[in-house]
């Protein structure tokens, strides 16, 4: 038994799905119940679903931030930059 999906999507994008599956010899239709299919057929999305690099960049400096509010004592402070470069060069 079918049943009909209706959804919102942006015009422009749809336009150029529509282009690219017509290519392929499908529907809009078809395209979206083979997504459907395997997405169950998979157990979740067929493609991996994730933030950029940079949202996770953002999120850990986000993190490292707040920590380092939290309790400045646990953290190296120095006078001036100068400083900090001769601590991290003798790191090296």
């Amino acid at each position: 038994m079918k049943t009909q999906l209706q959804l919102r999507v942006d015009e422009n994008i749809k336009k150029s799905a529509m282009d690219i599956y017509q290519d392929l010899g499908l529907t809009l239709s078809d395209a979206v119940n083979v997504f459907l299919r395997k997405s169950v057929s998979v157990g979740g999305f067929p493609f991996d679903v994730r933030k950029s690099q940079f949202e996770l960049s953002m999120d850990e400096a986000s993190k490292e931030y707040e920590a380092f509010l939290s309790a400045p004592e646990k953290y190296k402070q120095y006078e001036s930059a100068h400083e900090m470069f001769e601590d991290i060069l003798s790191e090296i």
